[in-house]
């Protein structure tokens, strides 16, 4: 009798345990694993931030399930399918929010079954670059009769040198000489200035549209100009009283 009734308990839980003739087993949770950024890492502001990730499950099609990237900072980022059948998925966060956030990836399947994963970064906002005329030097004159060497020094926290967007201007001549830095954070033209007191600025831009100026006074000294005469009256007589009149002044 105690053989018969265990077979009787053997053969209800098999029957329980059927379905059609099918053996069934509970849904098994989707895995999700993030590959970028790292956790603990801290990027910049003025530069997109790529977001990428894997996930996949045992049971369901991996273009089945349904995949999320939100940020604690920024919200709702992503809400789709996987980007290919090897379960990647990518999002780049064009305008990431400044400060430590968590970023989150979750995958659902069609069972309602969900995981996560999150990795805390730091986005550090965008920093104004630096900038310094290092030639001339404020307040020394120097002559309008031949080509003056403007050089600065710039850098910038976030972007290599070269990215960085230059303007020389004068108050009287205009904007001149856009050339882009060098690698060391260089930046020079030539320009031949009229005379005048000239105020010179410097002006540095980066990609995150953060600006640095710096200015000096230049003063523009010409050799004095010949002066323009005439006589009074123009055909005098030897009885005349005769005088010289500047008709234009020299400059």
């Amino acid at each position: 009798m105690r053989t018969f009734a265990w077979a009787l308990i053997v053969g209800a839980a098999l029957v329980g345990a059927c379905s059609d003739g099918n053996i069934t087993s509970g849904n098994s949770p989707p895995s999700a694993t993030i590959l970028t950024p790292s956790d603990g890492v801290a990027v910049s502001q003025s530069q997109p931030l790529q977001l990428s990730g894997v996930v996949g499950d045992r049971g369901t099609a991996v273009l089945d399930l349904r995949v999320t990237w939100t940020s604690s900072a920024g919200g709702l980022l992503f809400d789709g399918s996987p980007d290919d059948t090897a379960g990647n998925t990518r999002f780049l966060w064009n305008t990431p929010a400044a400060g430590t956030q968590d970023i989150t990836l979750a995958v659902i399947d069609p069972g309602g079954v969900s995981a996560t994963a999150t990795v805390r970064v730091t986005i550090i906002g965008n920093v104004a670059p630096t900038c310094a005329i290092t030639a001339p030097s404020d307040g020394v004159a120097v002559s309008s009769a031949s080509p003056l060497l403007f050089q600065g020094q710039v850098g910038d926290a976030e972007e290599t040198p070269e990215t960085l967007l230059i303007e020389w201007v004068s108050n009287i001549d205009g904007a001149f000489g856009a050339t882009a830095p060098t690698s060391a954070g260089v930046v020079s033209t030539t320009r031949t200035l009229s005379p005048g007191l000239h105020s010179i600025t410097l002006t540095v831009r980066d990609g995150g549209d953060q600006t640095c100026m710096d200015t000096i006074l230049v003063p523009v000294n010409a050799p004095p100009s010949v002066p323009e005469i005439a006589f009074d009256p123009s055909a005098p007589r030897s009885v005349d009283d005769l005088r010289v009149v500047i008709t234009t002044p020299s400059e």
